[in-house]
């Protein structure tokens, strides 16, 4: 419960630092693009969501890069966010979620799917996988067996977790009982944001690190995306696809905005002069 408590926490600090984002005009560029820059000590090792170490800073840009099916807001209150619709059934005894997804696309133009939210969930679950956000999802059925690999029968596919259509999850429960509203909380968790399977299988173990080759790999399906990557710097442009296909720059503008956010790391007082000579444009 306290670390579920503490997740809310750093979840409310990253929707603020997206609101203030998206109403912030920065640095507009001459003909060119409206930015923001920020420093930081703490530059992040990892950006995979199931493994991320959780300090404010990587929780800041997880939401930026990412998107989970719930949102908490900065009273509080939790919101849909990638969710479109939800409903519960009882059927046989069952209590069931079904969640339906909006129309939205990664940063590389691809739709986000249910099959995204499921591989994300399940690879959680796996027994031999090492992640703090398993601790979330042992609700669902069979979810407590396979991760302890009490039952030997049962595969990771026994989880009450089904991709019913491209948009569409079911969700079933091991308790019929369960309190369906403390899950829904749950789900803003940026442990649970969803994760495209053929990029972690090109790269597992560093796909989503600094030492990853090509940083612009690392598929996002919030409102920014991975531009540049380095020891020294984290570099967001604005993610074209979310939630803006067929819309003109100018009204994207209204939507995400600053378009770049440029992050720097390293000891206050070199940051401090990295930040006003890319305010100065030296």
């Amino acid at each position: 419960m306290h670390t579920f408590k503490r997740l809310t926490a750093l979840l409310v600090c990253a929707i603020m630092v997206v609101g203030a984002f998206a109403g912030c005009s920065g640095e507009k560029e001459d003909n060119g693009p409206y930015t923001y820059a920020y420093f930081t000590e703490n530059a992040p090792e990892n950006l995979d969501p199931g493994v991320a170490q959780y300090d404010i800073d990587t929780v800041q840009y997880l939401g930026l890069l990412y998107e989970g099916l719930f949102k908490i807001n900065a009273n509080g209150k939790l919101e849909k966010a990638l969710c479109e619709d939800y409903y519960t059934k009882e059927i046989n005894g069952e209590t069931k979620l079904y969640i339906e997804l909006k129309d939205t696309s990664w940063s590389d133009g691809v739709s986000v799917t249910a099959s995204n939210i499921v591989y994300a969930w399940k690879r959680l679950l796996e027994p031999n996988y090492e992640g703090p956000g398993a601790s979330l999802l042992l609700c669902l059925k069979n979810a407590v067996a396979v991760k302890e690999g009490v039952q030997k029968m049962m595969t990771i596919d026994d989880v009450g977790l089904v991709e019913l259509n491209e948009k569409l999850l079911e969700i079933t429960f091991e308790d019929p009982d369960y309190n369906v509203d403390l899950f829904l909380r749950n789900l803003a968790s940026p442990y649970l944001v969803p994760v495209r399977e053929e990029v972690v299988a090109a790269n597992p173990d560093g796909w989503a690190t600094s030492a990853v080759a090509d940083p612009t790999t690392i598929v996002s399906n919030g409102p920014y995306a991975i531009s540049a990557w380095t020891d020294d710097s984290l570099v967001l442009k604005r993610n074209s696809y979310y939630y803006l296909k067929g819309i003109s720059t100018e009204d994207k503008q209204k939507y995400v905005n600053p378009e770049r956010i440029t992050i720097t790391f390293g000891a206050p007082t070199d940051a401090e002069n990295a930040f006003n000579a890319a305010k100065s444009g030296d």
